[in-house]
Formats: structure tokens, sequence, C-alpha cells
């Protein structure tokens, strides 16, 4: 589905676009979601023609990058971005690429097969990539932009798909540990069930929880603690020995204490809570930004006994976005001021000018005082 507008919008109205997608992607929890939402925003950041998701399903590790969305391609527009092709050489530059027109760049020049790029058609002209990297710098895929007219993307363009990247590379790799941890959660449901199953399995199951990087935590249905691992601990501040058997609002600031009636409540029912956002409060009495998702523990008989919760931080997470939307209103500010200069500076200079060539028809010693005031 497009997104593209027959107006062009103003800046406050694409940065307005930016913030809105970057919001909406945090939240998302699917691949696909994710990939249709960049393309569509990225359409109206850019002023494209159409775009697409490449996505590296098998990152970090090199691979290939299947085709995920197209956005604003009409008929046969679909082999511009070919699906089951390999990005080569500029996105493995890992750097983003701005094209005035690919007909004319030595970048594009000669075969380069299996690029992602119209060789056969030469359909576009004007052209914009940008790699998504995540913090450890894999390349997890690309966002592609391209128009049949030249000199189409200027350096706001760039700007701002460069920020809309960073936003994606973030909810991808969100996407990729949520369905990590269901992974985990499914593995540890089916281990509860079965209290009769082989101690190997059990080690097992002890590693991954102890070696997790997110808080794994159990509580009764009174709210008692009564399991924390390494990643608890080193997230939350608490030892096992200081917080088991204790209650499970030691960790909840006060004002959010009308929650934990609520989870039980659906525990007690046999819900599944998944990808809960909240705060948590740390044992330095730091608040941190978490996201839950919280289990039912059931024993032999497959009666409700309590709750496996698993706890991630994501504070450093919700710190990059406002970080990368705060960054982009700084900048457009300064654009923006260059932009009013500008616009002063022409018609004074033409009414200096005007000034000047008056001189020679002013007699007065009176009017010509008037004449340098005014200058």
């Amino acid at each position: 589905m497009s997104m593209t507008s027959s107006r062009t919008l103003s800046l406050g109205e694409k940065l307005e676009i930016a913030a809105q997608t970057g919001l909406l992607l945090a939240r998302s929890t699917h691949v696909e979601a994710i990939a249709q939402r960049a393309t569509d925003a990225g359409l109206q950041l850019t002023g494209a023609d159409f775009g697409g998701f490449i996505c590296n399903q098998s990152a970090p590790h090199p691979g290939s990058f299947p085709l995920y969305s197209v956005s604003g391609s009409g008929e046969g527009r679909t082999s511009t971005f070919p699906a089951g092709r390999v990005l080569s050489a500029p996105l493995n530059d890992r750097a983003i690429i701005r094209s005035r027109d690919i007909s004319r760049d030595t970048r594009f020049r000669g075969p380069l097969p299996g690029d992602g790029l119209p060789h056969e058609t030469r359909t576009i002209r004007s052209y914009l990539a940008v790699p998504l990297r995540n913090l450890a710098g894999h390349i997890l895929g690309a966002l592609v932009f391209g128009h049949e007219d030249a000199d189409v993307f200027d350096e706001t363009a760039e700007l701002l798909i460069g920020t809309l990247g960073s936003q994606v590379a973030v909810a991808l790799e969100n996407s990729r540990s949520r369905e990590q941890v269901a992974r985990q959660l499914t593995e540890l449901d089916r281990v509860q069930v079965q209290m009769n199953v082989d101690s190997k399995r059990l080690g097992e199951l002890a590693a991954i929880v102890e070696g997790s990087d997110d808080a794994i935590i159990s509580k009764d249905l009174n709210g008692v603690i009564t399991s924390w691992n390494k990643a608890a601990q080193r997230i939350l501040g608490y030892t096992a020995d200081e917080i088991i058997g204790k209650s499970v609002l030691t960790l909840i600031p006060e004002h959010l204490h009308d929650d934990e009636p609520m989870i039980l409540s659906k525990i007690r029912s046999g819900e599944r809570i998944e990808h809960f956002d909240t705060v948590r409060r740390a044992k330095s009495g730091d608040l941190l930004d978490v996201s839950l998702t919280i289990s039912p523990v059931r024993d032999a008989s497959g009666k409700i006994v309590g709750a496996s919760k698993i706890l991630r931080d994501v504070s450093a997470r919700r710190r990059m976005e406002n970080s990368l939307i705060q960054a982009e209103k700084i900048a457009a500010t300064g654009r923006m001021a260059a932009t009013i200069a500008h616009e002063i500076n022409n018609p004074l200079e033409a009414v200096l000018n005007l000034l000047y060539l008056l001189r020679d028809h002013v007699h007065t010693s009176e009017a010509r005082t008037y004449l340098s005031t005014a200058e």
C-alpha cells in the first residue's frame, strides 16, 4: 500500500512523519510490519516514486537480502528491486548512497548483476539507499528508493532516510530479540509442564536461564519472588539472596502498585502477558524502562502455581529514540535559520543598491544625511 501524497510536504510535516514512524516502529513486533511502515514512510520523506525494503534474514552473518516490501510500485515496476537478489558493492560499503543520476554515475556503470538495481530496463535515475546497521555494526538489510527523474533526492532527504534507517535497525533488533524470548518462554513452559523431564534437559534449561541477557524471574500467586537469574542481578542490582522471598512490589514504584493485582489476576486465569511496557525500580533507586513478558507456571497436574517473568531493560533504546528525534529537531532549526537569513539578505541588498544609485540625484546635505541613515 502506498502512502505517497500528491502535494509536497513541508520540512515540519516530514519531521512529524519521522517522529511518528519511529514510535510505530518501536511498537512493531513483526518484520513484515516494520518493512511496510519503513517503505511507506520513506516515500513521504524523500518524494520517491517507489522504494523497497530488503532484509538480511541471516544477519549478522553474510547472506542474501530478500525483498520484503515495495511501496509506490505500479505495473512493471516490481522488477526494479527484484526479490532474491544480493546487494553487492554499494551497500557492502556500509554507507548511505545517493546518486543524482545512476545513468551517469560511474559507481553503477558496467554489469553489476545481483546488486538490486534495474540495469536491464534503466527505469530509475535518482537513487537513494541506506544500509541498516545494528549497534554491533552488522548489516541487517537496506532501504532503497528510486525516482524516474534525475536530481530528486537532496541532503535533507538523505538525512531523513538516515534517521529512518537507524529507527528501522532498532526495530529489527527488537523484533528478533522478542522472537528469541518467545522461543525461550515456549521451551520454559513445556519443561514446566513435563516435570518428569530428564536431568540433562533441566540442566540445559537452567543454563539458558542463567546465560540469558534478560532478567528471568519467577513468583508465586501471592507475588513473592521465588527465583532470580544473574541478568536480574545485573539489571536490578539485587542478589538472589537479597530478593528471593520478598514481594515483587519491592521492584515496582509506588504509583504502579495497582498493576500487580491486575497481572496476578490474568495469570490465575491462564492468560499470558506479552511486551508489557512499564517501569521498575532498581536497588539503587533508579527507575528503569522495561518490557515484560509474563507466563503462567503450572505444576505436573496442570494447576497454575505461579508466574515466570522475562524482563528486558529498554532504557537505552528509549534514550536513543529520544536522541534521534531531538537531533533532527536541532538540525531542522539550523536549516530554517539559514533559509530565513538568505530570504532577508536578498531584498536588503537590492535596497542598498538603489540607495547608492540615488546619491547622484540628491543635491541637499539634509537629503544625503537621510540616505546615509537609510543605508
